[in-house]
Parts: C-alpha cells; sequence; structure tokens
C-alpha cells in the first residue's frame, strides 16, 4: 500500500512541478510603438510578447478607453468605468516562446480621437499558461502625452496581474 501511495506522490511531483514552473515563469508583455499619425495616439501598434519559457494559448485582449479628449470630437471621461471597445474575434489562439503578435484599436474609436489633447486607456491580456487549465489576467494601464517636441507617444501608468 505504501509503495502505490509513493508512486502516485511521485507521479505528482513529476507533473505538478513543471505545471508550477510554467505558472510562475510565464511573461506577458505590452510594447507600444510609435503612432502612424502624429495628431492621434490610437494609430500606435500595440505588440503583446510571450516572454516566458514556456508556450501560452487562449489569448483575450481587450482595449478600454478610460478618458479621451480631442478637438472637434467628443470628450470622453469613464469616471472609473472602463468602456471596452474591442471586437473578442480578434483572439489569438496560441503565442509561443518569444513570439509576438501586433495589436490595433479599434478603427471606430481612431476614427473618433482626431486632433487628441489626452488620451488614458487600459489593455487587459488574459491567457493560460501552459499546460494549466487556470487563466492569467495582465493589465496595462497606459497614457499618451506629447513631448517636448508635439509628438505623441504612450507611457505606463500602473501594472498588475491578476490570478
Amino acid at each position: 500500500m505504501k509503495s502505490i501511495a509513493s508512486v502516485v506522490g511521485a507521479i505528482i511531483a513529476l507533473v505538478g512541478l513543471p505545471s508550477g514552473i510554467s505558472w510562475f515563469f510565464s511573461r506577458v508583455t505590452l510594447d507600444v510603438g510609435t503612432p502612424s499619425y502624429q495628431s492621434n495616439p490610437l494609430t500606435a501598434a500595440f505588440v503583446i510578447s510571450n516572454g516566458g519559457s514556456f508556450r501560452i494559448s487562449d489569448i483575450k485582449y481587450k482595449f478600454a478607453m478610460l478618458h479621451l479628449a480631442a478637438g472637434g470630437g467628443p470628450n470622453l471621461n469613464m469616471h472609473g468605468k472602463n468602456v471596452f471597445v474591442t471586437d473578442s474575434s480578434k483572439d489569438i489562439p496560441v503565442l509561443r516562446r518569444d513570439e509576438k503578435r501586433s495589436l490595433s484599436f479599434p478603427p471606430q474609436f481612431i476614427r473618433m480621437a482626431q486632433d487628441v489633447h489626452q488620451c488614458e486607456i487600459e489593455v487587459v491580456i488574459t491567457y493560460r499558461p501552459f499546460p494549466w487549465l487556470i487563466a492569467k489576467e495582465t493589465r496595462y494601464r497606459l497614457e499618451a502625452m506629447k513631448d517636448v517636441s508635439g509628438n505623441w507617444g504612450w507611457h505606463y501608468k500602473a501594472t498588475s496581474e491578476n490570478y
């Protein structure tokens, strides 16, 4: 009876240890490029990367507009309420180690955000580290700011991970 318990324990350890390591060493990052049109920071390329040691799957992402002030357009202040504006049909099935994918902000908001004065967004990325069935979530809060030359750039306000 003891030998069966020790065999089962060894199997659980052999399977559980790599699984646990993949959970804690999964790393998804979001990089933001320079906007294609300097009058609109939402035209920047948002690039999601898998910097972990294992593949990740079931990657879902959402862009949330937190604040938008634009000349000739609406001044949207969400007062702490996120307005998610992403089409979920563009989910990414798998990202292998060191693989990257480019995400773009939804076109209807890009058109609306001409002549932007201030913009703040949140990007929520949900994914499943291999071989786990439980998803992880990473949030990136970004603010678009102009530099001294008048060019837009995105700056991270805060990053958090929720399990």
